[in-house]
């Protein structure tokens, strides 16, 4: 698809007024362990996020329904459209990166459907890199206008960025700043996982040089994001962007492990049918959906389990009705059914919070320059507060503002064609953004030319 390349011509310095929440970070260490029958030993690597998101009240969110009327199919796979034929099945081996892999995945696919969408023809989407953005999340380097000095991001942990995990929305705020989707050709995963020795890393530098930091193939045009999970929402996501991705509490006693391969005569490695039974669901495993199947057999779940007590009968465990989320996984095509399983419409990943996101991506070259202070995955909210510094309100309150003045350090007049920001709040978030040039005081943001 042919992009147009426009020379951006405006006055700065400039600024962007605009209400930003974002998140703040909590890192620890997770991982889940597979005990299948397959000698590889595959775990997770999802963090969950430290965030309390904004309740918009009530009288916000009123809005007619998107969805009125609208039908779906009984059954969809992104894998299974002609226009995803790039697309592969990754494998994150022993590295807990599959935040970054279910990110990389649900990125291919959505700008493949992109490129089919805008012009009717196949496209062949170039593999992007999981170990690229996992690297430079965590080694961040300065971006190159050079706003971003001395901004990191940093674990709460002893252990090595590679085996202690993310999240998507790390991810996301990272993709943000231009920096995380080079191609794997240039960025090969095999350069991260020749260092990991039993989950330990053996000192070395980042194998990456810090000038693949901004080589992209690919930049974060927008993001979806779902904390809620609903069931038409998030086919309303899978059909318009290709897949989302999406948390899970992987545990192989919520697999079907008696399931049978009729490939090959004996079970699953790893497992088909996935139904998370546990009331609280502890996320560290993040994975991405491509489709769904509202007929697939609640009986392919079944499972028994032990008895509440010692010398009770076992406990046998069923949904209650059929379907199935399609879920590609990024542990190879020797796990699961082909790298795929199935997870139930009753498993509790779809009951509790969780964290779904779809990407909107677009060339390298759709824009030229990029002004942007923060170069970490957090900041503090924009919400009212008192005198006393507490918040007044738990969502970006009516009247709140902020404003980030930039100057134009690239000799050349620039046009503004774009500006960004992320909100957490549940319901409907109303904004207003303005841009004021040729400032005559820098402490008053609107001194300017309102543009």
């Amino acid at each position: 698809m042919k992009r147009k390349f426009r020379r951006r011509f405006y006055a700065l310095p400039v600024i962007a007024g605009m209400v930003l929440a974002m998140i703040s970070m909590n890192m620890g260490a997770v991982s889940a362990e597979e005990k299948g029958s397959d000698p590889e030993e595959y775990v997770g690597g999802f963090l969950p996020v430290d965030k309390e998101l904004y309740v918009v009240p009530e009288s916000r969110k009123s809005a007619p329904k998107l969805r009125a009327g609208k039908t779906y199919p009984e059954r969809y796979r992104s894998d299974e459209e002609p226009w995803a034929e790039s697309v592969r099945i990754k494998d994150q081996k022993t590295s807990s990166l599959c935040w970054s892999f279910a990110t990389t995945s649900a990125c291919e696919y959505s700008y493949a459907k992109e490129l089919y969408d805008a012009t009717g023809e196949i496209a062949t989407v170039e593999e992007l890199s999981p170990g690229h953005l996992a690297q430079f999340f965590y080694n961040r380097v300065v971006d190159p206008l050079g706003n971003t000095a001395g901004d990191i991001n940093s674990l709460d942990s002893q252990y090595h960025w590679v085996t202690s995990g993310g999240n998507p929305l790390y991810g996301m705020q990272h993709m943000a700043g231009w920096s995380g989707m080079a191609s794997e050709e240039k960025a090969p995963i095999g350069k991260i996982l020749d260092h990991i020795k039993n989950q330990a890393w053996d000192g070395s530098i980042p194998p990456y040089s810090a000038d693949l930091a901004y080589d992209d193939v690919l930049v974060l045009q927008e993001s979806k994001l779902l904390f809620e999970p609903d069931k038409d929402t998030m086919k309303d996501l899978v059909l318009q962007y290709g897949a989302i991705t999406f948390a899970i509490h992987y545990e192989s006693t919520f697999m079907n492990m008696d399931e049978i391969n009729p490939k090959t005569g004996k079970p699953y490695i790893s497992g088909r049918s996935f139904y998370n039974t546990s009331d609280s669901p502890m996320f560290n495993h993040a994975v991405t959906v491509i489709g769904w199947d509202d007929a697939y057999p609640k009986e392919n779940f079944r499972r028994e389990v032990p008895g509440d007590e010692e010398g009770d009968p076992a406990k046998v465990l069923e949904p209650e009705h059929d379907g199935a989320w399609i879920i590609q996984n990024s542990w190879g095509t020797d796990a699961n059914e082909d790298g795929i399983f199935y997870l139930s419409y009753e498993s509790a990943e779809l009951k509790n919070d969780n964290y779904i996101i779809a990407f909107d991506m677009q060339p390298t070259d759709t824009y030229q320059y990029n002004f942007y202070y923060d170069g970490t995955a957090g900041c503090a909210d924009s919400s009212d507060r008192d005198d006393d510094g507490c918040l007044l309100e738990y969502y970006t309150a009516p009247g709140t503002s902020a404003a980030n003045i930039f100057t134009n350090t690239t000799g050349l007049p620039i046009e503004i064609d774009a500006v960004g920001y992320t909100t957490f709040n549940l319901g409907l978030t109303y904004y207003d953004i303005s841009v004021y040039t040729n400032l005559t005081d820098p402490m008053d943001p609107e001194s300017g030319t309102c543009a």
